[in-house]
């Protein structure tokens, strides 16, 4: 079930993916949001935290060409 006005399951990912998808490790991935370097991620709870894949797609797009993934 989907919240009204929530993002579509597809559009959100996880760590992982976000993580795969900026070709960086897991843990240079959570350093980077500990730093405030990558866009803020939605909290649905405790444990369960997503990001808009638009959000890091618009990162890697700010990157210059040579640092871009």
């Amino acid at each position: 079930m989907r919240v009204p006005g929530s993002p579509p399951p597809s559009d959100l990912l996880t760590s992982r993916e976000a993580a795969r998808r900026l070709s960086v490790s897991l843990s240079t991935f959570w350093r980077l949001v500990a730093e405030g370097v990558l866009p803020a991620p939605l909290r649905f709870s405790a444990r369960v935290v997503r990001w808009r894949a638009v959000d890091i797609q618009r990162f890697i797009e700010s990157l210059s060409p040579a640092q871009r993934p």
